[in-house]
């Protein structure tokens, strides 16, 4: 049998199921590795660091901040608890020795004040990984360190 012109050589498929493209924000929340992750782990690694409601440095009660220790571009330590310290804004960003403007102070406060977080900041402050974060992991063992807490 000739085929005509008009035929094609292969069949089209036809399953009967049209498939929605993805939205941007599907797509993104797909991504382990998307902003979208990262946000959210960021806001909730906050939440956890921030959860005493003092400064660790001054005893200041009220607003205070989330200072991470290693700095966040360690992907792979930046949400770790361990990472984190709750600061007053003076004693983050504003004092004459807050851990931005004076860190060689803050680190030998840190030794004699918090033994055991400096102890892991000298442990982990020469390791390096190599690879994509997955933002969406760190999220999820976020959450579950909050549901235990209450």
């Amino acid at each position: 049998m000739k085929k005509s012109p008009l035929q094609r050589k292969t069949p089209l498929r036809r399953t009967g199921i049209k498939r929605k493209p993805k939205s941007a924000l599907q797509k993104r929340k797909d991504d382990t590795g998307s902003t979208y992750w990262r946000n959210r782990a960021d806001k909730l690694w906050s939440e956890l660091v921030r959860s005493q409601g003092k400064c660790a440095k001054c005893g200041k009660v009220g607003r205070t901040e989330a200072h991470h220790l290693l700095t966040r571009a360690r992907k792979h330590l930046r949400h770790k608890l361990e990472n984190g310290i709750e600061l007053c804004m003076r004693c983050h960003k504003y004092g004459p020795e807050s851990a931005h403007d004076d860190p060689t102070a803050f680190s030998q406060w840190l030794g004699m004040a918090e033994p055991e977080k400096y102890a892991w900041v000298s442990r982990n402050r020469h390791k390096t990984f190599y690879g994509k974060p997955d933002y969406k992991q760190a999220y999820e063992d976020l959450l579950a360190i909050k549901e235990r807490r209450g």
